[in-house]
């Protein structure tokens, strides 16, 4: 039996994360979430979970990778290491939208399941992505303001099971109306999302172009100027 053996980079949000599947088993993660420091972290944490699995860079099979929506920063960072190793290594890579790996855990095959995934964005707003149990997506990703009947046009008369996944639950809960039966399932991405998928995809040869394959920002980077005066003396002319 080959052995597949994957690599998942999570770093779209807060957490950096990276985990090892053998033929879709996990045999091994690392999660840190401090500061956001992905840039300083990820790498390390690649080798100190190489190290305790026993496995070397050469033995892996492709790299998946979670390409957003999420943070601007932890995206290219994620997405300069995985494109590094593929390169040097000279295996595939395999990319995720962040909301579709943490729907992939409430998966039921079921056409009258409605899986809402939600991410926290900016302020009140939300990445969102609507899907059915098979996961076939019903509303690509976009930033959406929640209000009461934001799920009115997902919902059919044969619906029988609606989850609210991601880390925007409590927002969710707030704004959706209590009447409807919805189970929520507050998580944070983390690269055993992405695990759901990765064998299938792998296996069926779903791969994506390293040099050219897109991340999902949704939105272009929030950039502040910086309040600090400028110390150089203004040249003026004469």
């Amino acid at each position: 039996m080959e052995k597949i053996l994957l690599l998942h980079i999570e770093t779209s949000g807060d957490m950096c994360s990276v985990c090892l599947t053998v033929n879709g088993e996990v045999i091994g993660q690392k999660n840190a979430t401090k500061d956001r420091s992905h840039s300083k972290r990820l790498t390390l944490l690649i080798q100190e979970l190489l190290t305790g699995c026993e496995v070397s860079l050469q033995d892996l099979s492709a790299i998946v990778l979670s390409k957003g929506p999420g943070s601007y920063t932890g995206l290219r960072v994620g997405s300069s290491v995985a494109k590094g190793l593929c390169y040097s290594l000279d295996i595939p890579i395999i990319t995720l939208n962040t909301l579709t790996a943490i729907a992939s855990r409430y998966r039921d095959r079921s056409t009258d399941t409605v899986i809402i995934s939600m991410l926290l964005a900016r302020k009140e707003e939300v990445y969102l992505q609507v899907l059915d149990g098979n996961l076939k997506i019903i509303q690509q990703t976009l930033p959406s303001q929640l209000s009461v009947g934001l799920l009115d046009p997902y919902l059919k008369s044969n619906t029988n099971r609606i989850v609210v996944c991601g880390n925007a639950t409590e927002l969710a809960k707030a704004n959706l109306p209590e009447k409807l039966s919805i189970d929520y399932q507050t998580t944070q991405p983390t690269a055993t999302d992405l695990t759901h998928l990765s064998l299938e995809m792998y296996k069926t040869q779903v791969y994506d172009d390293i040099a050219y394959f897109n991340l999902d920002y949704i939105k272009s980077p929030n950039i502040t100027k910086s309040k600090k005066k400028n110390l150089t003396t203004p040249i003026v002319k004469k």
